[in-house]
């Protein structure tokens, strides 16, 4: 099991540092120097939270993995069975959890800045 361990520590952090390396591609500040408005600030806190919603979800495939090969690594420990659906059922509960945080908000900030309901519904799009 220390092995798996050794090797899961690195995948995780190539992981992370792809998606951090999408992050600096991703435009998060949409205005330059005085002439940033509400507007501006309502779509940079969109824009880091649909980072954080996707580095969470790579996070939860990643444990997902994890639990999975746990489990398949169990031998006949019913111990280490258990450990693995434990951790495959928190990463599907985190993944769940994320989502529907993530749909909250999107839905908050376009009711606030009076966007219209159209498809994508997360873009915003100030009216005021």
């Amino acid at each position: 099991m220390n092995k798996l361990k050794n090797y899961l520590v690195p995948i995780l952090f190539a992981l992370l540092a792809v998606n951090l390396a999408f992050a600096q591609t991703g435009n998060f500040i949409v205005c330059n120097g005085p002439n940033c408005t509400l507007c501006d600030l309502l779509v940079l806190a969109k824009n880091v939270i649909s980072f954080i919603t996707q580095l969470t979800l790579v996070l939860a495939g990643a444990f997902f993995a994890w639990g999975a090969i746990v489990m398949m690594t169990a031998r006949e420990s019913e111990q280490q069975v258990a450990s693995g659906k434990k951790i495959m059922t928190i990463s599907v509960l985190g993944c769940a959890l994320s989502l529907g945080a993530w749909v909250i908000v999107a839905t908050l900030l376009q009711i606030l800045t009076g966007s219209a309901s159209k498809l994508p519904w997360d873009q915003i799009q100030c009216t005021f």
